[in-house]
């Protein structure tokens, strides 16, 4: 399997604003974001219209280092070739991409062409945002938001995490652990490209987790190295494991639908099996994902009148974690969002919360 062009985003900040370099992985070399090498998957652009929303800009999601999202507008009266830049939560527009930028970008979201975009930039005035800048990624391209280990740079460049929640530039152990699991999911998604798992993408699966041993007990990481063990240990790939290796990374990932349709389905490995008996009654459920119920609100609204409470975020006194029919595509990793991450750690930890599809629970509504 060919290899991707790998970079990192290094912290930066002057007087006019704050955000990332990017960096090539092999050499360290900072790239100029006007010239990013668009053949290996990556290209950067400034967006436009911001000045008409300069108050979503002040939002949280749109600091540096934030996904975004590109929302193609074909039915768009004045541009049907432009493109909306959005917050993850689709909630906050921020502008559009430039012109000159929109058609070949549009024609490739509408074709399921998968394309990350993250915040580069934030332009300051004050410390208000002025504007921001786009990362846009394809699938061939591997972006971490912190690198191993690199020679030494100007302290100058570095900023700590401060109240603005911009990374620091120590790599600490869950940065790694993120990084690695997105990657180890990127590389997953490059093994399923073609429909098929052949022995050697297997045995290269099995050589990449080998020397991240901080990784190998956390899930889903934990999940992927116990299936390779079992598969490896006779010496030998036959096609039942390749078969079975590729039911358990099109889980991972989301399925077959999310390669191409870039609407990637909602995980099934931590789920609870049997699913189990559902009450709403005094019971704290949390919602994740899109529903083919409807709107969350609307699947809230449900528990709610069923004498149920709702919040939005996991902690010890979650009872249920519903998982939508679909992805979403700001979840951390695609496939598995921090709330699932969060209750499959608490549940670790003994903490009695279930993990259920929105199938099952539709079901219980009756």
């Amino acid at each position: 399997m060919a290899s991707r062009a790998a970079f990192y985003l290094e912290p930066f900040q002057s007087d006019s604003g704050r955000g990332f370099v990017v960096c090539r992985s092999q050499d360290d070399q900072r790239l100029n974001w006007r010239t990013l090498p668009r053949s290996e998957g990556i290209e950067s652009m400034l967006v436009v219209g911001e000045q008409y929303r300069i108050e979503n800009l002040q939002d949280p999601s749109f600091a540096a280092g934030e996904p975004l999202a590109l929302v193609p507008e074909p039915g768009n009266h004045h541009d049907p070739n432009a493109v909306a830049v959005w917050n993850a939560d689709r909630t906050l527009q921020a502008g559009y991409v430039p012109r000159e930028a929109a058609p070949a970008i549009s024609e490739r979201l509408l074709r399921g062409d998968p394309i990350r975009c993250i915040c580069l930039w934030e332009s300051l005035e004050n410390e208000r945002r002025t504007g921001i800048r786009l990362l846009l990624c394809s699938a061939d391209a591997v972006i971490t938001l912190a690198p191993s280990p690199a020679p030494a740079r100007s302290s100058a460049r570095r900023v700590a995490l401060d109240e603005h929640r911009q990374p620091g530039a120590a790599v600490n152990v869950h940065r790694r652990l993120d990084r690695d699991i997105h990657e180890m999911l990127g590389l997953a998604r490059g093994v399923l490209f073609d429909g098929e798992v052949t022995e050697a993408e297997a045995i290269a699966l099995g050589n990449w987790l080998a020397p991240r041993q901080e990784i190998l007990n956390v899930w889903p990481a934990d999940i992927l190295a116990h299936r390779l063990q079992r598969i490896f240990a006779d010496g030998r790939v036959d096609p039942n494991e390749r078969k079975d290796l590729k039911q358990l990374l099109e889980q991972l990932v989301g399925g077959d639908c999310s390669i191409l349709t870039h609407a990637p389905l909602a995980t099934a490995p931590p789920l609870d099996d049997p699913p189990p008996p559902l009450s709403f009654s005094g019971q704290t459920y949390v919602f994740t994902g899109k529903f083919a119920y409807g709107p969350r609100s609307a699947c809230e609204h449900e528990v709610v009148t069923r004498g149920g409470i709702c919040k939005n975020s996991v902690t010890k006194r979650t009872n249920v974690l519903v998982i939508g029919t679909f992805g979403s595509t700001d979840w951390a990793h695609t496939a598995y969002g921090r709330k699932i991450e969060r209750a499959v750690a608490y549940k670790r930890d003994g903490v009695p919360v279930a993990i259920v599809a929105e199938d099952h629970w539709a079901a219980v509504l009756g």
